[in-house]
């Protein structure tokens, strides 16, 4: 099983977090930009 490491950023703006997903993990996992997911941290 690959394992990636994302780092979360603020938005400026909106004071939102993002998840910025690399490349070849979208790829790897057949997801697209924009593609809704849901995110849950342990």
């Amino acid at each position: 099983m690959k394992s990636w490491t994302i780092e979360l950023q603020d938005d400026p703006e909106t004071g939102d977090c993002i998840l910025e997903f690399p490349p070849d993990m979208l790829e790897e996992t057949g997801w697209k930009e924009g593609d809704p997911r849901y995110v849950l941290f342990g």
